[in-house]
Formats: C-alpha cells, sequence, structure tokens
C-alpha cells in the first residue's frame, strides 16, 4: 500500500500538510507527502528520535526551521526524573506537568508464572492508589508473537482484553472480552492511560533499543507506571541508577 500511494499520488494538492510521529515514517513516505504539498503552502513535521521504534533510515528536509522542545507535560515528575536516570531520551527531559506523583515501583519476576503474579501484584498497586481498572494498561516489551501476558486469558483475578491476532470482515482487529487491557509498547504507541505496567522486561544491558523502547512505555502514563522486570534487567537499571 504504501508504494502504491508513493507512486500514485497527486502532486501540489494540499495547502497544509503536519506529519506526526516523524522518526517512524521510512524517507520515502516523507518525500511522496512534500510533492503532494503546493509552492505556496506549509509543511510541519513532529518527531522524537527517543520514540524511534523501527528501523528506518534517517532523513533531513533542507531549508527547513528547526524548533527543538524538551519539555513534558503528560507524565508526574518523579517519572520524568527517573527516565532521566537512566538516560532514556536523548536528551534530558523537563517535567512541565503539575503533578509529583511516585517513583516506579519495581516488581523483579523469575520465570513464566512470577511473571504472571509479579504483573499482577503491579496492577494491583495502581488499583490500590485510586487508579481505575479501566485507565490500566499492562503494556508488554515483547513482540505479539513472543509475548506470555498477550496470550494469557487471566492475569490474576483480571481477565484479560488483548488483540486476538485476527481482523474482522471489514478489516477491524478483533479483541478478547475483559476488563484488564493488555497490549505490547509498539502497538500502544501515541496513546496513554492513567496507570500504566510495563511488563516482560528482559535484557542483559540497557542498549539504545531498550532505551527508546522503555521511554516509549514509561511516558504513556499520566499518573503511575510500575515496572516488572526480569533479574538481569533489573540488575542493569539498579547500576544505572546507583
Amino acid at each position: 500500500m504504501a508504494e502504491a500511494y508513493c507512486l500514485e499520488h497527486v502532486s501540489d494538492e494540499y495547502d497544509l500538510i503536519v506529519i506526526d510521529e516523524g522518526q517512524d515514517f521510512d524517507p520515502r513516505w516523507v518525500g511522496a507527502m512534500l510533492d503532494q504539498c503546493n509552492p505556496e503552502g506549509r509543511l510541519y513535521l513532529f518527531e522524537d528520535e527517543s520514540q524511534r521504534l523501527y528501523d528506518r533510515d534517517t532523513f533531513d528536509i533542507s531549508e527547513a526551521v528547526e524548533i527543538a522542545c524538551d519539555d513534558n507535560f503528560r507524565s508526574p515528575k518523579q517519572v520524568c526524573a527517573v527516565i532521566n536516570a537512566l538516560g532514556l531520551a536523548s536528551q534530558p527531559i523537563r517535567s512541565r506537568g503539575p503533578y509529583e506523583g511516585d517513583v516506579p515501583g519495581f516488581h523483579v519476576y523469575a520465570g513464566e508464572r512470577d511473571l504472571l503474579r509479579k504483573t499482577a501484584t503491579a496492577v494491583e498497586s495502581l488499583v490500590e492508589r485510586g487508579i481505575s481498572l479501566a485507565d490500566v494498561v499492562v503494556l508488554s516489551m515483547r513482540g505479539l508473537a513472543a509475548s506470555v501476558l498477550m496470550k494469557a486469558d487471566r492475569i490474576g483475578p483480571y481477565c484479560t482484553r488483548r488483540f486476538a491476532g485476527t481482523y474482522s470482515s471489514d478489516g477491524e482487529p478483533v479483541w478478547t472480552e475483559g476488563e484488564l487491557l493488555v497490549d505490547t509498547v509498539h502497538r500502544f504507541k501515541g496513546q496513554s492511560a492513567n496507570g500504566v505496567v510495563l511488563s516482560e522486561l528482559e535484557f542483559e544491558s540497557l542498549g539504545e533499543r531498550e532505551r527508546r523502547r522503555l521511554f516509549v512505555g514509561m511516558t504513556r502514563a499520566r499518573l503511575a507506571v510500575e515496572l516488572v522486570i526480569g533479574e538481569k534487567a533489573d540488575s542493569a537499571l539498579r547500576d544505572l541508577i546507583g
């Protein structure tokens, strides 16, 4: 579809084009959009290198006016502090939101059964703080195929609402019935929730790919974040925080 769009688009069609999440665009897609902006038109492109989740080539738009902003208005101040302590963003972010919040909780697991138990504990921690279960999301740091949580019918006492891996006849994704939303960081990108549980964090060192996924996941939360993390990943993060 992307290839067909790039070949068949109409030039000089729009007075104004706004591109969001530009860091995830293929350079050819941006070129196709530029062609559609008329000579007197304007194009605004928003991108965040710290949220680059896909291995695509970078691009540059010559003669563009560039404005940099590292302000964060969504995340609690304590969450922003942990993000900066771990060096997750390409530049330290400035917390501009009014809510102080709490330091994210760490729940270390060992094995698949413990993963489910600790994830349930993290969810309960958010609910006990007054966050409605309907405003909580569990996000897996694994992909859809490799995630244990994305295959689990229940997490603790909660039935899960998750992508079933199939689509309806009109192309809409099919979701299971449940009260606790479970998704992957990649699929939930661009959305937010009051309470976020980041789970299935497994790595031996915090490389660039892990930093970006962790940054995206943590900045989905408006009120609180809980981390459900493997033993090696826990050790790596605590070494960084000191």
